[in-house]
């Protein structure tokens, strides 16, 4: 399923069958009106949560791709690569304390997103990528947005302990 949605603002809802097990969240990049994600109960490797974004079922519950209207779910641990890829439809997103990691580019190209809030306000984050690692406090929701679509979209942001 590699981009095989790739940019039709047509689709609106997506439903992944019970014999998906490898999804590539940029099989749905550029697909903007995407309101719904159903996963069927009886799939082994991802699960849907309030029917808006597909986790990974196993333990390491990885957000991997989101939609318009998601809801990032308490629980979720690591936000994956490319999860709102090209959504120029999020706005606004809360980072739930349960997530400890986001990967790179997992905000990459949401020109409307506006607010970013961290449910823990008082963490702080280790950024890391090639260039080096820097430590960054989250001061507030527009900074935040900024800085995980465009300043750092390119880094793995790790909760500081």
């Amino acid at each position: 399923m590699i981009a095989a949605f790739i940019s039709n603002t047509n689709l609106t809802s997506v439903y992944i069958s019970k014999n998906i097990s490898n999804l590539d969240p940029l099989a749905f990049d550029g697909c903007t009106n995407l309101t719904s994600i159903v996963v069927d109960e009886g799939n082994q490797t991802y699960t849907s949560m309030n029917s808006n974004c597909v986790i990974t079922s196993n333990n390491s519950a990885i957000l991997i791709l989101g939609c318009k209207s998601t809801t990032i779910p308490a629980g979720v641990k690591k936000i994956g690569t490319c999860a709102f890829y090209n959504n120029n439809n999020v706005q606004s997103i809360t980072i739930p304390s349960s997530c400890t990691t986001i990967q790179e580019n997992a905000f990459y190209g949401c020109t409307n997103l506006t607010s970013v809030t961290f449910a823990d306000n008082n963490s702080s984050w280790l950024l890391a990528s090639t260039s080096g690692t820097i430590e960054l406090s989250v001061p507030d929701s527009a900074v935040n947005a900024k800085n995980l679509k465009e300043t750092y979209v390119e880094y793995t942001w790790s909760r500081s302990k």
